[in-house]
C-alpha cells in the first residue's frame, strides 16, 4: 500500500513511520498547521481545527496521488488522537493504520532501542514534578 506518514518528530510517529515501512509500505508527507478547537474526546467536523487541515491535506494527496489508500499515525494510547485520524481516514476512504496501539509503552520503548537501534534524545520535559530526578 502507499501510505501517508502522519509524523509529529516525536519517537512514536517515527517508530509508526518505520513500522509502515517494515510492513512494506511506501510513505508520502507533508505538513499540518493549525491547533486543535473541538477538544471533546468524539470528533465532529469543526471549521478551523487541525484535523480538518489534516483532512484537506490528504484529499488533496488523494487527488494528487489516487495509489495513497492508508494513513500511518504513531498513536499509542490516546483516544483523542486515535479518533481522530479515524475520522478523517473514514471520510476518505483510507485506511487508518496503527501499528502502535494499546502497546505497552516500556515493551514498546525496549523494542526501540534493542531490536530497532533508535537513538531517542529528551529535548524537553513536561514533568513539573520538582522531587523527580529526572528534571
Amino acid at each position: 500500500m502507499k501510505v501517508v506518514a502522519l509524523v509529529s518528530g516525536g519517537k512514536d510517529s517515527c517508530y509508526a513511520m518505520m513500522k509502515s515501512i517494515h510492513y512494506g509500505h511506501q510513505e508520502a508527507n507533508s505538513r499540518i498547521n493549525k491547533t486543535d478547537r473541538h477538544q471533546e474526546l468524539g470528533y465532529r467536523t469543526t471549521q478551523g481545527d487541525e484535523v480538518e487541515d489534516m483532512f484537506i491535506l490528504l484529499r488533496e494527496v488523494k487527488k494528487q496521488m489516487p495509489e495513497v489508500t492508508a494513513v500511518s499515525s504513531g498513536v499509542v494510547a490516546s483516544d483523542y488522537q486515535r479518533l481522530r485520524v479515524e475520522s478523517v481516514c473514514s471520510r476518505l476512504g483510507l485506511v487508518s493504520l496503527a501499528y502502535l496501539w494499546k502497546q505497552y509503552q516500556s515493551l514498546l520503548l525496549q523494542e526501540m532501542i534493542l531490536a530497532n537501534r533508535i537513538l531517542a534524545v529528551t529535548v524537553k520535559s513536561m514533568c513539573r514534578n520538582k522531587a523527580c530526578s529526572l528534571c
